[in-house]
């Protein structure tokens, strides 16, 4: 695994991932977001990437048209969920010296918005290969065997 550094432009490439999941700790005033990974697209491979913001406030949810989106406030987890959910947009902006962030989800699911004080970023790539009618990931580094719904693990650990 591997930290990331992301600059003002890096923001950018979140658009289009697919939302593994997410989890707001309202305790320790953070929020976990994990999707795939748009820095590494080699033939099979693929990487995941997660993102934990610090100091987190002032969390709003803005509900998308789908009622049963509607149920995850909080948290997402991808498995389970009736669909797959791609981050549209994500943006961050300087408020009251602090940062905004907001993310769109699309119509269906809706989006939402903090502000956080820091952010840290570590990516997880994986080779893929097909076990019988499985997909299997293995880290890169360790070939350790990775839960594709889970890649680092628990949101929140």
């Amino acid at each position: 695994m591997e930290e990331l550094v992301l600059g003002d432009g890096d923001w950018e490439g979140l658009r289009e991932c697919l939302l593994i999941e997410y989890a707001l700790d309202r305790g320790r005033r953070e929020f976990v977001i994990v999707g795939d990974y748009w820095g590494e697209r080699t033939s099979g491979r693929r990487s995941f990437i997660r993102l934990v913001f610090e100091g987190v406030e002032d969390f709003k949810r803005e509900p998308g048209v789908s009622s049963g989106a509607r149920a995850y406030w909080g948290e997402y987890w991808l498995r389970g969920a009736p669909g797959g959910v791609v981050i549209q947009s994500f943006e961050t902006l300087s408020e009251e010296g602090r940062m905004r962030a907001s993310l769109w989800f699309g119509p269906s699911f809706g989006g939402c918005s903090f502000l956080y004080g820091g952010v840290r970023a570590s990516v997880r790539s994986a080779r893929v290969e097909m076990r019988g009618t499985d997909w299997e990931y293995r880290d890169i580094e360790d070939n350790e065997v990775l839960d594709f719904y889970a890649p680092f693990g628990k949101a929140l650990m």
